[in-house]
């Protein structure tokens, strides 16, 4: 269970069913996180009724001491990149295999990881996710 009296500098979380309104409820976790975080909900809210599980999303807290050396390199519905000095964090939420489009969605969130990463090849690299 996550404690803010845990030493924990940087925590990653996959969320499941937090609509993009619902985002803000991160930042209440702990005041001594800075969270970046994205919803793949965003279109699933705009109909009428959700039905099953539409999509999830990620957040990665940072502790605020050395949340001012992070860099957000990427925020998409299903990644987030993170830059801290000479390490890069990628937080992921694959595509389940239930979607229709599973193979394109799996590669492209495959090749947007691959084209911010190939950038930093004096980095070390850390992919956390599902």
């Amino acid at each position: 269970m996550f404690s803010p009296t845990n030493r924990y500098s940087v925590v990653i979380l996959i969320l499941y069913l937090l609509p993009p309104f619902d985002l803000f409820k991160l930042d209440t976790i702990s005041s001594e996180f800075t969270c970046f975080a994205a919803s793949a909900m965003t279109h699933a809210v705009k109909g009428d009724i959700l039905k099953c599980r539409p999509f999830g999303g990620v957040a990665t807290l940072v502790r605020n001491n050395i949340a001012s050396t992070v860099k957000c390199v990427c925020k998409t519905e299903r990644c987030i990149i993170l830059r801290l000095e000479n390490l890069i964090l990628v937080n992921v939420y694959m595509p389940c295999k239930s979607v229709d489009s599973y193979s394109d969605e799996f590669v492209e969130v495959l090749a947007c990881i691959a084209n911010y990463i190939c950038g930093f090849s004096d980095c070390d690299i850390l992919i956390g996710g599902d």
